[in-house]
């Protein structure tokens, strides 16, 4: 249980996945399934996707813990910039809790004082995700990002098409399963083609060999300034809720300024 509150407490940051942004000569080569490929384009065109058309974004709401990680309901705001650069800030009763990440490193400020670096293993976890349409999702095409298709299952009795990306790295530590570790599924709904789910794995920072799977499920969907936003993000951690996030506003394209995403803990991918 532990192992388990302290892989909630980062989490919470980001319900969401992402990858280290690394390349290499020595890199083998990504796998592109044409039909994961192409219902990749199906979901970012539904949704409203394009990079170069939204360049930040900041989304504000509450958060509510479920008792078995706390408990209690909190402002939050979610800032981001590109694919990779997220902020968070959690207002606590003894201030703000801030985690920000760069894609490459992370860093916990907590109100009650004290910072903690996010491990190597977490980098592949905490990117954009409460904004599907702003994820990784949206770096298919990168040459070190595999996509393949998984299938088809029911969601809340809707059928979705599984597509699973994962990543490649040759500068991972030594016998670290980065493609396993970093795939991330999404399901994408037949009838409308958005993102109505996402799972992937989140490791405890300190105990890189155990693993917990995050279900994140995504409603409410509305059109902010072209793009679609789910307004309702349910995310699940083994089976059981964990929390809720009801946003209360989003913006797109608003200059939140390169500052925001400064990672200040000194010692980079610390455990």
């Amino acid at each position: 249980m532990k192992r388990l509150a302290m892989s909630i407490t980062l989490s919470l940051f980001f319900f969401g996945f992402g990858f280290c942004q690394t390349s290499s000569s020595t890199t083998p080569p990504a796998t592109k399934d044409l039909t994961a490929v192409a219902l990749a384009q199906k979901a970012l065109a539904a949704m409203g996707a394009s990079v170069s058309t939204y360049q930040d974004s900041v989304v504000t709401g509450t958060l509510t813990t479920h008792a078995d990680y706390g408990g209690g309901t909190t402002p939050i705001v979610l800032k981001s910039k590109g694919v990779w650069s997220v902020r968070s800030e959690i207002k606590r009763s003894a201030g703000t809790d801030v985690y920000v990440t760069d894609g490459s490193q992370g860093c916990l400020t907590r109100a009650s004082g004290g910072t903690q670096s996010t491990a190597f293993s977490n980098m592949y976890a905490e990117p954009i995700h409460h904004v599907p349409a702003l994820s990784i999702l949206a770096d298919y095409s990168n040459k070190n990002m595999n996509v393949q298709y998984a299938g088809t299952t029911t969601v809340n009795g809707r059928l979705a098409d599984v597509i699973a990306l994962s990543s490649l790295s040759a500068t991972a530590p030594s016998g670290f399963d980065v493609p396993s570790a970093t795939q991330n599924l999404f399901y994408i709904a037949r009838d409308s083609g958005l993102v109505i789910k996402a799972q992937y794995k989140h490791f405890s920072d300190n105990d890189s060999d155990g693993a917990l799977k995050h279900e994140v499920y995504y409603s409410d969907y509305r059109n902010v300034s072209g793009l679609m936003v789910p307004f309702r993000v349910d995310t699940y951690v083994e089976g059981r809720l964990s929390t809720e996030m009801m946003l209360t506003s989003a913006a797109l394209n608003v200059g939140v300024p390169s500052t925001e995403f400064a990672v200040t803990c000194g010692v980079a991918n610390a455990n």
